[in-house]
């Protein structure tokens, strides 16, 4: 499995592992971004932004998942 260090440039990555997700956004949890990604594989506009090549593994199109976290973030308080 691929980790994301600090030598890594985050920038040429495409997909992390909900697991790597805390090391790209800062400040956030596994548990946390895991409810994310969950929500936003029920969003029909989002569903696309994983792949689950395995029943334990779930890789995330980060371009994708801070759009969604964008929306999020708009819609709070509408």
């Amino acid at each position: 499995m691929l980790e994301i260090t600090e030598d890594i440039d985050r920038k040429l990555a495409k997909y992390a592992t909900i697991k790597e997700l805390p090391a790209i956004f800062y400040g956030t949890s596994e548990r946390q971004m895991r409810n994310y990604v969950d929500e936003m594989q029920a969003d029909n506009e989002f569903r696309d932004a994983t792949i689950s090549p395995t029943k334990r593994t779930t890789l995330v199109h980060i371009e994708r998942f801070t759009e969604f976290l964008r929306k999020m973030d708009e819609e709070r308080f509408k």
